[in-house]
């Protein structure tokens, strides 16, 4: 009776035990410009149908800035996030005179050195930037700012002086990466009824056990 009580526990666990996810948990897309399905960023960047012209020499006011909210992933284990631009007419590939950086934004918002900062470059277009606790470092804390946030901004320098240049970017994606939430699977029908007969086969036996004492 004993093994069939820890062979019953040991199912009933199997049951109540929530499947765990791994690897991606999260994805999350944009694309930019006023076509169908399409969205308008933040700033006085110029749109058109299918991108929006990033723009330098603008007030910071009206820079282009976008950002992606993944609160609903509350209680997830997070290892990473990887950020993935779709873009040309951009970087040394084009002219070695405009280079533009993306400033994936850390926890103190209008200072660069708290940004994870990577260069665009046509040729590699789309391109992806992961970040995780690898990558912050004493003064970048982009990764650890969007954990705590739950939600990722970013926007663009070019680090080039040559006139007023802009280019085009197409979309934006987000992707987490980790462990997600486990939530309590309630006990299903079939197990209320197992622990049912189990309980009533505990009562006869203790029945028939008092009888032949008596």
């Amino acid at each position: 009776m004993k093994q069939l009580f820890r062979i019953v526990l040991t199912l009933l666990a199997l049951m109540m035990s929530a499947p765990v996810s791994a690897a991606v948990i999260g994805t999350y897309l944009q694309d930019y410009g006023r076509g169908p399905g399409r969205i308008d960023p933040q700033g006085a960047d110029r749109l058109s149908r299918q991108f929006v012209r990033v723009q330098e020499n603008r007030p910071v006011a009206d820079l282009f800035y976008a950002s992606f909210n993944f609160s609903n992933l509350a209680g997830a284990v997070i290892d990473s996030i990887a950020l993935t631009l779709t873009y040309d007419r951009a970087g040394p590939a084009r002219n070695s005179a405009e280079i533009w950086q993306v400033n994936i934004l850390g926890s103190q918002p209008g200072n660069i050195n708290s940004d994870y900062n990577g260069i665009l470059f046509d040729s590699a277009s789309p391109q992806t930037w992961t970040l995780s606790a690898a990558t912050d470092s004493l003064t970048n804390d982009a990764f650890s700012a969007a954990l705590s946030n739950l939600s990722l901004g970013f926007t663009f320098d070019e680090i080039g002086t040559q006139g007023t240049d802009n280019f085009r970017l197409y979309s934006a994606q987000l992707v987490v990466n980790g462990t997600a939430a486990v939530a309590v699977v309630p006990l299903p029908a079939p197990g209320f009824l197992l622990l049912g007969a189990l309980g009533g086969l505990g009562l006869m036996r203790r029945f028939k056990s008092g009888r032949a004492t008596a």
